[in-house]
């Protein structure tokens, strides 16, 4: 229950601070150090302006794949005690798992093919 909670906590607190990040680069773009902040996730992201989304003018400091990832990720987490008690520690099998990391594997076929 402990490292639900941590984990459900870490990734909200990860999403606030990709979404934050344009508001406060709009509404104060004098207090708000952009380029410290945004070469932060430039070591996870390749940050490129035609494949990320933008919020109030401004571009969010992670890609739409990063944003959906992470974004899915809380979903899982949120939805989890719907299909599953907290205290089961049993790893679900590969066949219930597998549907879930298609998208991950044509996604990485479909950009080393560069279809």
């Amino acid at each position: 229950m402990l490292v639900y909670l941590v984990m459900l906590i870490l990734i909200t607190i990860w999403l606030l601070l990709i979404f934050i990040a344009p508001v406060l680069k709009t509404l104060c773009p004098d207090y708000f150090p952009t380029d410290i902040y945004y070469y932060i996730f430039s070591l996870i992201c390749h940050q490129q302006p035609e494949r990320s989304f933008f919020l109030l003018g401004g571009q969010l400091p992670v890609c739409a794949r990063c944003t959906g990832i992470y974004t899915g990720v809380l979903f899982g987490l949120l939805l989890y005690p719907v299909f599953n008690r907290l205290n089961n520690t049993k790893i679900p099998d590969i066949k219930h798992l597998l549907p879930f990391f298609l998208p991950f594997f044509i996604d990485g076929f479909l950009q080393t093919t560069n279809m």
